[in-house]
C-alpha cells in the first residue's frame, strides 16, 4: 500500500467514523501523520510491516485499547505514546528495541504487554508500575536477570521468558498469586528460589532445556503438572549417574569380545559360545561415578529383528564391524539408519573390530554428514588390545551428549528401581507396579507414569504406555529375554505351522507355540503387539486376530506365482524407484492392504500376486535396486483400474514415512529395462507436447499414448488436482470447499486427515462433473 491509498484509507475510516482499522501486511514502511484524525479507533493493527518510526500524531488516540506494532523495525517509539492511557493490549513484539521504551511505564492501564523478539537485555525496576498487567510476553531476548519488582505485578497471570540467557529467577517471583503460567524454557537456569512452591494457582511450568536444573526430561513433559516438577526438584534427590550403551551389528563381528575387553580388559574367550538373544552386564567407567549397561545383542537370524525392541534415546549406540570380513556398506546404513529413527537421533561410535586381521577403511567424512549423530569411528582388536584404550576415551567422551545422566531424582524413586531390577519374574502388571510405587511413596499417577518412562529408557523395565496399541500398555517387561524368546519361537517354530499356513499366525496356532506357564494368553497378546509394533507381523483386516509375517513366507517365488501368462498376452507394466533407502516393510503392508484381492498361495517374500476383476497382477520388490515392480495382465478395459487401486494403497503406505523421496516410473516400449518418470510425462502433457525426445533414453515417446496406457485421463486430472490441493494448506482448503457454489462441507468429507479429505473432495466433485468448477476456484 503506498501513502496515497493509505491516506484514503485513513480519509474513509475517519468519515465512516470506525473504532477498528487492520493495516496488517501492507507493506507500510512509514504511517502518515494523518492517522490522527482517527480520533475514534479503540483498536489499531500494524503489524507485520516495514515500520522504522512512529509519528507523534499517534498520541491523539486516546481511546485505543488495542495496538499492535509486533514485526516491523521499530528502535523507539515516540514519547507522544505516553498519552494512550486508555490503552489495554500493547504488542512491540519481534521490533529491534534495545531498551524498553521508558513511556510505557506511564500505560498503568496495561493488561497485556509484548516484548517478545527484541534485543533487550534488561527490564528496569519500573516494570512493577504496570499493576494491572495479566500477561507478559518476553520470549526471545538477551536478558540475564529480572529485577525484584517483577514481584508487585500480582495480578500477572501468564509470565513467558522462553530463549533468554537466565541464570536464576528472584524470590520475589513467589508473590504472583495470580500466576496460571509460568515459562522459562530455553535459559541458562542454575538454581530455582523456594517461593516458587507459594504459586498455588499455578497450572503450567515449562522448564524444558535449562540442563544444570538436573529435572529429567520425563519430569520436565509434565508441563501441565506443577506440583510434580517442583516437587522432584525440592524434593531429596540423587543423581542418576547411569546409562545404557547398546552393542548392535552382524553375528560373529566380535560384540561379546569387544564388551569383555571394555569391562575387564582381558582377551577373547576362545570357548565362548555365539550370544542368544540378549546379555547385559554393568560396567563402571573408571574414574566416575557413571555406570553403563552394557547390552550385547545376538546378532544371528531373528535376533537382529528384535534389537529394535529397545533402543532408546538415553543411550550409546556402539555399532560393531568386522575389519577382517567387511560390511556390507548397506548393513552399516541399515544400523545407522535403524538407531537414528527409534533412538531420537542417540550418539552412535563405529566401532572396527579385529583391525589387526585386516585394516577396513570406511568414508568417516560422508558418513557424518548422512548420520550427525554418529561421534567417531574407532578401529579396535580385541585379541591384542589395540584401540581399546581410545574406544574407552570415546565412550567417556560421549557421555557429555547424555547429559540425563546427570539428572537427579527423588531418593524414594530410585529405591524403588533398585527394588525391580532384583526382582525374579518375567513381568509384572501395571497394576503390581502402581502397588510398588505406592508402597515406596510414589503416589501420584503422574510421577508413577513419568518414573516408569525413566526405566524404560535405561532398560530396567519395558513399557509401552502410550503405545497405539492398547495390548502393551499394562506389561511391565522385566526380562527382555522373555520376549525376544517368544518372537524367536514364533518365528522358528520347528513345526513350521505358520509357514505351512501361508504366512498367516491363528490364536489356535499362537496357542501351540507358546507355553501357557511362560506366556500365559493374556500375555501372548503383548508378544504378538509387540512384532506388531516393529513390523514383524501385520494384523489382517478380517477380524478374526490374524497375522500375516512376512519372514515365514516362502524365499521363493512359488509355483503358484507362475508368470507365464505375463508372456503370453499384452500387459500393463509400472514401477516406483526409491531414491534412498526402500523400507522393507512396504510389501508386506501392502499384502495386508490388498489381502482381499491377494493370491497366499502365489505370494512370498519379496512378491505378490493378486486377482481382481479378471486381471492378475504381479508386484514385486527387489530391495537390492530399491525398486518396486508391478505388472498387471487380463482384460484391457480395467487394468488401468486395477493399477489405480495399487498405487492408492502404495500412496497411503508411503504417507507413513515422513520425507520418503521415490519417483514412479512407466516403462518405455521396445526400449528394453528403460524408464521415463510419470511426473515428468504429466509436466510434458501440460505444457501441450504431444511427441518428446528423451535424449537420456535416446527415444521418442508418445507422451498422451504412454500416461493413458497407465489410466485414464479423467483419473490423471484427479490425481493432479489433490496434488495440487495437498500442497496448499488447510485454511485454504476450508474455504476453497466454502467458496465453492453449492459450498461442500469440509467437515462432512469422509476421512480424518487433510490428504483424505482432499481425495474425496476431488472425486465428490468428479462424480457430480464439477472438476472445471472446482480448478476454477482453485485459480482464484
Amino acid at each position: 500500500m503506498n501513502q496515497q491509498e493509505l491516506r484514503q484509507l485513513i480519509d474513509e475510516a475517519a468519515a465512516d467514523g470506525r473504532t477498528e482499522l487492520d493495516l496488517r501486511g501492507k507493506g507500510l514502511t512509514k504511517l502518515s501523520p494523518e492517522i490522527e484524525k482517527l480520533v475514534n479507533l479503540t483498536k489499531l493493527d500494524l503489524g507485520s510491516n516495514y515500520l522504522t518510526t512512529m509519528p507523534p500524531e499517534i498520541g491523539q488516540l486516546t481511546n485505543l485499547t488495542e495496538l499492535h506494532l509486533g514485526s516491523n523495525k521499530l528502535t523507539a517509539v515516540p514519547p507522544e505514546i505516553d498519552q494512550l492511557t486508555s490503552l489495554k493490549w500493547l504488542n512491540l513484539g519481534y521490533n529491534q528495541l534495545m531498551i524498553v521504551p521508558a513511556e510505557i511505564w506511564q500505560l498503568t492501564s496495561l493488561t497485556s504487554l509484548v516484548l517478545d523478539g527484541n534485543q533487550l537485555t534488561v527490564i528496569p525496576s519500573k516494570i512493577g508500575q504496570l499493576t494491572s498487567l495479566t500477561e507478559l510476553y518476553l520470549t526471545e531476548n538477551q536478558l540475564t536477570a529480572l529485577p525484584p519488582e517483577i514481584g508487585q505485578l500480582t495480578s500477572l497471570t501468564s509470565l513467558v521468558l522462553i530463549g533468554n540467557n537466565l541464570t536464576a529467577v528472584p524470590s520475589e517471583i513467589g508473590q504472583l498469586g495470580s500466576l496460571t503460567k509460568l515459562d522459562l524454557s530455553f535459559n541458562k537456569l542454575e538454581d530455582l528460589p523456594k517461593s516458587l512452591q507459594q504459586l498455588t494457582q499455578l497450572k503450567t511450568l515449562n522448564l524444558n532445556d535449562n540442563p544444570a536444573l538436573g529435572i529429567s526430561q520425563e519430569v520436565l513433559a509434565q508441563a501441565n503438572n506443577p506440583s510434580l516438577i517442583l516437587k522432584a526438584y525440592f524434593g531429596e534427590r540423587q543423581p542418576l549417574h547411569e546409562a545404557k550403551m547398546l552393542l548392535v551389528g552382524q553375528g560373529g563381528v566380535g560384540k561379546t569380545a569387544l564388551a569383555r575387553r571394555l569391562r575387564r580388559d582381558l582377551p577373547p574367550d576362545q570357548n565362548q559360545g555365539k550370544t542368544d538373544g540378549i546379555d547385559i552386564r554393568k560396567w563402571q567407567i573408571t574414574a566416575t561415578p557413571i555406570t553403563l549397561n552394557l547390552w550385547d545383542f545376538g546378532g544371528q537370524g531373528v535376533y537382529q529383528a528384535t534389537h529394535q525392541f529397545f533402543f532408546t534415546s538415553r543411550s550409546l549406540y556402539l555399532v560393531v564391524v568386522n575389519a577382517r570380513t567387511g560390511e556390507q556398506e548397506s548393513r552399516l546404513r541399515h544400523w545407522l539408519k535403524l538407531v537414528a529413527s527409534l533412538s531420537n537421533n542417540a550418539p552412535v561410535i563405529i566401532v572396527v573390530n579385529k583391525q589387526d586381521e585386516h585394516a577396513l577403511q570406511l568414508d568417516e567424512r560422508e558418513l557424518k554428514y548422512k548420520y550427525p549423530n554418529l561421534l567417531t569411528i574407532i578401529p579396535t582388536s580385541c585379541t591384542t588390545g589395540a584401540g581399546i584404550d581410545d574406544l574407552r576415551e570415546a565412550i567417556a567422551a560421549a557421555l557429555s551428549h547424555l547429559p540425563h545422566i546427570y539428572d537427579r531424582f527423588p531418593v524414594d524413586w530410585l529405591e524403588l528401581k533398585a527394588q525391580l531390577e532384583k526382582m525374579a519374574g518375567n513381568y509384572i502388571t501395571y497394576e503390581r507396579y502402581a502397588e510398588y510405587c505406592r508402597d515406596a511413596g510414589i503416589v501420584e499417577r503422574a510421577d508413577q507414569r513419568s518414573w516408569v518412562k525413566v526405566l524404560h529408557q535405561l532398560g530396567v523395565v519395558l513399557n509401552y504406555q502410550d503405545d497405539q496399541y492398547r495390548q502393551l500398555e499394562g506389561t511391565h517387561v522385566l526380562k527382555p529375554e522373555w520376549v525376544t524368546d517368544g518372537v524367536y519361537r514364533i518365528l522358528s517354530d520347528p513345526k513350521q505351522r505358520i509357514a505351512k499356513n501361508n504366512g498367516i499366525l491363528t490364536p489356535a496356532i499362537l496357542d501351540h507355540i507358546l507355553d501357557p506357564d511362560d506366556y500365559p494368553h493374556h500375555q501372548q497378546t503383548f508378544i504378538v503387539g509387540m512384532m506388531q509394533k516393529f513390523e514383524l507381523s501385520f494384523r489382517l483386516p478380517n477380524g478374526q486376530n490374524q497375522h500375516l509375517i512376512p519372514d515365514l513366507l516362502p524365499k521363493e517365488q512359488p509355483d503358484a506365482a507362475e508368470t507365464g501368462f505375463f508372456e503370453k498376452t499384452q500387459f500393463l507394466a509400472f514401477e516406483i524407484h526409491y531414491t534412498a533407502f526402500m523400507p522393507e516393510s512396504i510389501l508386506s503392508r501392502f499384502m495386508v492392504g490388498m489381502m482381499a484381492a491377494l493370491d497366499r498361495q502365489a505370494s512370498w517374500r519379496s512378491g505378490a500376486v493378486l486377482h481382481f476383476g479378471g486381471n492378475h497382477a504381479l508386484v514385486r520388490a527387489d530391495l537390492e535396486a530399491r525398486k518396486l515392480f508391478i505388472t498387471i495382465a487380463g482384460a484391457e478395459a480395467t487394468r488401468r483400474s486395477l493399477l489405480n487401486s495399487i498405487r492408492m494403497q502404495l500412496h497411503a503406505i508411503h504417507a507413513t514415512f515422513p520425507n520418503l523421496p521415490l519417483t514412479e516410473q512407466i516403462p518405455i516400449p521396445d526400449a528394453p529395462n528403460k524408464t521415463i518418470a510419470y511426473h515428468a510425462l504429466c509436466n510434458l502433457e501440460e505444457r501441450g507436447i504431444v511427441h518428446y525426445y528423451d535424449a537420456v533414453n535416446d527415444v521418442d515417446l508418445d507422451v498422451k499414448g504412454l500416461l493413458d496406457g497407465v489410466e485414464t485421463a479423467a483419473l490423471r486430472r484427479e490425481r493432479q488436482l489433490q496434488e495440487r490441493l495437498n500442497q496448499g494448506d488447510l485454511e485454504g482448503l476450508m474455504q476453497l470447499c466454502f467458496d465453492l457454489e453449492p459450498p461442500v462441507a469440509y467437515e462432512n468429507l469422509p476421512g480424518l486427515t487433510k490428504s483424505a479429505k482432499t481425495r474425496e473432495l476431488v472425486q465428490f466433485m468428479g462424480r457430480n462433473g464439477r472438476l472445471d468448477e472446482l480448478e476454477a476456484a482453485m485459480r482464484r
